[in-house]
């Protein structure tokens, strides 16, 4: 599983059938505080579907125009401080939150393979994952803005992320208070 994280990170838990993880990607350029990122965060935890949510810092944006970022260590460091801390306790449904150097491990694996330019996106993340650890479900955690443009096809793969996914999206509004849309 070293493919998934790189030394800073612990390797990847074990694959446990049944687990599902939401995965929340975000630029962290920088994180937002309860009225934004870390809100959305808590809200996932306290939702009491997931056995983990993974936050995952953007490596290299796929939009040239989004590229303008903090360095990813910066951000990943500023992720940590964020999110780690909201792990749920004792409840119905413990949920751990973790902040993972996914798309970096899967972003220098791909220049390994395919060389300097190639692009990674959500999808070639998604295969990654499936190969790692099979028996997940992954739920996907978008803003609203950023889901339009999956459901519009404008994503590559669009239809395969939905497919990894069974369609889990949870889609949040941007609004003075996070909400979430159905």
């Amino acid at each position: 599983m070293a493919a998934l994280s790189s030394d800073t990170n612990p390797s990847l838990p074990n694959d446990e059938p049944h687990r599902h993880i939401c995965l929340f990607g975000l630029s962290a350029n920088p994180p937002t505080g309860r009225a934004g990122h870390q809100g959305i965060v808590s809200w996932l935890v306290k939702l009491e579907k997931f056995d983990e949510v993974w936050v995952l810092p953007v490596y290299n944006h796929m939009f040239s125009s989004k590229r303008q970022l903090a360095p990813f260590d910066d951000r990943l460091e500023m992720c940590r401080r964020s999110f780690e801390h909201l792990e749920a306790g004792p409840r119905s449904r413990p949920c751990a939150v973790r902040v993972l150097d996914t798309e970096k491990a899967v972003c220098l694996k791909r220049v390994a393979q395919f060389g300097e330019g190639t692009r990674t996106g959500t999808a070639d993340i998604l295969d990654e994952l499936k190969q790692q650890l099979p028996g997940a479900a992954f739920s996907l955690c978008l803003g609203e803005d950023t889901y339009r443009g999956l459901a519009g096809g404008t994503w590559r793969r669009a239809g395969d992320i939905a497919e990894y996914v069974q369609n889990r999206f949870h889609v949040m509004r941007r609004t003075d208070k996070t909400k979430a849309a159905a």
